[in-house]
């Protein structure tokens, strides 16, 4: 979750909020690095879900996102309309699941019943 106030960016921190400066003032605001920056110091189990876009948003994190047991789905690049995202994630090495749209929901549901299966 992100709230934006004057260049600045509130981030989720297990309960608490914190704010820094905004990353990149100009362009694409690279928001999805520095969620998955952020999941990844928590201990929660997650599952990032890398889709069409611009630029390559979230690579850079992916790597840390997973060494802390995150698991990485991305769209087929071919699927996307804009493939530069899920291809510049799928080059990191790090992505789990390369996945046409339609199949998705069904391996989150999947992983959801695995994560539940763990927490017994």
């Amino acid at each position: 979750m992100y709230t934006f106030f004057r260049q600045e960016r509130k981030l989720p921190l297990r309960t608490l909020f914190s704010v820094r400066s905004q990353s990149k003032p100009r362009g694409f605001s690279n928001v999805l690095t520095v969620l998955l920056e952020s999941v990844a110091k928590s201990s929660h189990q997650c599952v990032a879900v890398v889709l069409s876009g611009v630029d390559a948003d979230g690579a850079a994190a992916l790597r840390a996102f997973r060494q802390h047991g995150g698991i990485v789905i991305a769209q087929e690049p071919d699927s996307a309309e804009r493939p530069g995202m899920p291809a510049a994630a799928i080059h990191t090495g790090v992505v789990d699941h390369v996945l046409p749209p339609k199949s998705i929901p069904g391996r989150l549901e999947e992983i959801a019943r695995e994560f539940s299966s763990f927490s017994r």
